[in-house]
């Protein structure tokens, strides 16, 4: 709380909202808790305990909101991970089918040069011939199959490096505003406390 009284009342932390829904709730609730403390804190009156009471509701709220953005971001990336394991298999296939191709139009351009050498009918070497032109053809149109999804992959996948480049600089804002280091109390709220245990101890048993 101390940390936060310190940033500029008009202060936003600016989320990039269109990722997480959630982004919305926590910016609200930080604007709100920060409205609170120049509200109370810039009063000359006494705190009350329903005041101490609202700020720790929204402080709550904050955390809360803040928790479940974290856990959003850890989903989606579990996600993302998951559809590239995917990709993967895809492509592995891919390629498989490409060097098996590749294997099979090496073998029948040796058979095309042994009926060469071997100076075998002119109908065989047609057939020869004809062979390796299907297995090139095949193999281009492999090779074209293969390309075109790597490429695909690039760019579904820079896309998602952005945005989940942006989640994380989200959820780290998030986290330097509320788990922020050397925290201390106010003495205001320690202050109410005492008093509230003088007055507990004050009470005959």
């Amino acid at each position: 709380m101390e940390r936060l009284s310190a940033l500029p009342p008009n202060r936003s932390i600016s989320l990039p909202s269109a990722l997480h829904p959630t982004s919305l709730r926590v910016e609200a609730e930080l604007n709100k808790l920060r409205a609170w403390e120049i509200r109370s804190f810039s009063s000359s009156e006494t705190l009350t305990a329903e005041t101490v009471q609202t700020g720790l509701v929204g402080l709550s709220e904050v955390y809360s909101c803040a928790e479940e953005l974290v856990y959003a971001s850890l989903a989606q990336h579990g996600k993302v991970l998951e559809n590239a394991l995917d990709d993967s298999v895809k492509l592995l296939d891919t390629c498989g089918i490409v060097r098996d191709t590749r294997q099979k139009i090496k073998e029948q351009a040796l058979c095309l040069q042994s009926s060469f050498r071997r100076r075998s009918s002119e109908l065989r070497i047609e057939e020869e011939v004809l062979s390796y032109l299907t297995l090139r053809k095949k193999l281009n149109k492999e090779a074209s199959k293969c390309i075109r999804s790597l490429k695909r992959s690039e760019r579904k996948f820079t896309v998602v490096l952005c945005l989940k480049d942006y989640h994380i600089q989200m959820v780290v804002k998030i986290c330097r505003s509320l788990f922020a280091e050397d925290y201390e109390p106010k003495p205001c709220y320690t202050n109410l406390l005492a008093s509230a245990e003088s007055k507990l101890a004050s009470k005959p048993s």
